[in-house]
């Protein structure tokens, strides 16, 4: 449901912004809007958050005691 919504949000601002009735602030609010329920939708079906993963700067910590 999330996802035709988010769907549903990004084919009317898209139009809009065509027929010039939004401005581009506008429409990126709208895209905002619209991914903001993808990723409750992802969450749903997936059951967790979609996030990229990060690599840590900081060297892991194996007490061997080589630096």
């Amino acid at each position: 449901m999330l996802l035709r919504m988010a769907s549903a949000i990004l084919r009317s601002a898209t139009a809009l912004y065509l027929k010039r009735t939004i401005s581009g602030a506008e429409l990126r609010a709208a895209l905002s809007v619209a991914r903001s329920f993808e990723r409750a939708g992802a969450s749903i079906v997936l059951g967790r958050w979609s996030r990229p993963e990060f690599t840590t700067t900081m060297k892991a910590k194996d007490d061997d005691g080589i630096e």
